[in-house]
């Protein structure tokens, strides 16, 4: 017997929706391919930025919350001080970033 020339009940609609299953895969698929490239491309903007402010210590507290994702405790605890000053630290560090920004 052979199963493969059988007609099953049905069988169109499962190819069908398997088909647009597949299409609706791709296309997200794709976009998401789109958003990865944009997040590739402002996370290298954000370093070119970051890299042009002179006080290392600027950069470093920039680079790890903004880059890494780090947490203001963790920055706090990397740079040997407490948040309060990291919240002081960082003001000036976007003020540099603005300065940055205002010559490009």
């Amino acid at each position: 017997m052979d199963i493969s020339k059988e007609k099953i009940s049905g069988g169109d609609i499962i190819v069908c929706h398997m088909e647009n299953a597949a299409a609706k895969l791709m296309e997200l698929s794709a976009e998401l391919d789109d958003c990865i490239d944009k997040l590739v491309d402002t996370k290298r903007e954000i370093l070119e930025t970051i890299e042009q402010v002179e006080n290392i210590n600027y950069r470093l507290l920039l680079e790890m919350r903004y880059v890494n994702g780090e947490s203001w405790d963790s920055v706090a605890d990397t740079i040997g001080c407490d948040v309060r000053n990291v919240f002081r630290i960082h003001g000036k560090a976007l003020k540099e970033i603005e300065k940055i920004k205002k010559c490009q």
